[in-house]
């Protein structure tokens, strides 16, 4: 899921005022607006970005580094994709192959 940015003044850091109460409402730290939230369309992973994922998974697959099974990040690497992520690149290769 992306981010919230206002719709009135188009910058990041929309958030939730009130919870719980009876006046629940989102505002923008910057206008002052309330209720302009706009969600941030997600990007579809490029072929490109793909395959730089899969690279990155299998340089590390087998050297004793978890950090793509969900881990917090290893003293062995900084860029370790997450599974979640592999996954997605591996569909993506593969309906690129087909």
């Amino acid at each position: 899921m992306g981010d919230m940015y206002c719709g009135r003044c188009h910058r990041f850091g929309i958030h939730w005022v009130g919870l719980g109460g009876m006046n629940e409402h989102t505002r923008c730290p910057h206008c002052q607006g309330t209720n302009c939230q706009q969600m941030e369309e997600e990007q579809e992973m490029s072929f490109e970005e793909a395959e730089e994922i899969c690279d990155a998974y299998n340089r590390y697959d087998g050297i004793s580094c978890t950090c793509f099974q969900g881990n917090p990040p290893c003293s062995k690497c900084s860029d370790c994709p997450s599974k979640e992520d592999y996954l997605e690149a591996c569909k993506i290769i593969d309906a690129e192959d087909k």
